[in-house]
């Protein structure tokens, strides 16, 4: 009699040691959740970043430009005066910063990829060991069975 209540006990302690996995896996997921979430803020940040350094590097380099006398004034300039040159170096510095803003955005959008990948696993990990604590408790539910079986049945298992 003793042997299936400690047949139950193990019973019942794997299924819990299940539960536990998968709640464990649960808060792993949730916090992979929180750190995605970061990341994002942390990427919005640094293009925010990049667009006042760029903002501020153009008025800087305009600044300079004009105490030097080059025509950075509208389109209508007269050729000749360096209007396009003006234009031609902030265009350039226009299209490496769009180039930083891109990169960022994409190196977000592939952590973002990552950081789904690994809640998908931590899930399926979560619901795999708890599957398996019950396969587990099954199993262990059986043999005690069987054992008490063979002890009532005077050593004659029950089973077959």
């Amino acid at each position: 009699m003793s042997g299936l209540f400690f047949t139950g006990v193990s019973v019942v302690g794997q299924i819990m040691a299940g539960i536990g996995a998968q709640r464990e896996a649960e808060l792993n997921v949730f916090n992979m959740e929180t750190s995605k979430k970061l990341d994002q803020v942390e990427a919005m940040q640094v293009a925010a970043a990049r667009k006042e350094e760029f903002d501020f590097a153009t008025s800087a380099n305009i600044a300079a430009l004009a105490a030097t006398g080059r025509d950075i004034g509208d389109s209508y300039a007269i050729p000749g005066k360096g209007k396009e040159s003006v234009d031609a170096f902030l265009s350039k510095q226009k299209d490496v910063a769009f180039d930083d803003l891109t990169k960022i955005q994409k190196q977000s959008y592939l952590n973002d990829l990552r950081a789904e990948m690994e809640k998908g696993a931590e899930r399926r990990r979560g619901k795999n060991a708890r599957t398996s604590s019950l396969f587990r408790a099954m199993g262990t539910l059986g043999e005690g069975l069987s054992s008490a079986k063979d002890v009532k049945g005077g050593g004659k298992s029950l089973w077959l």
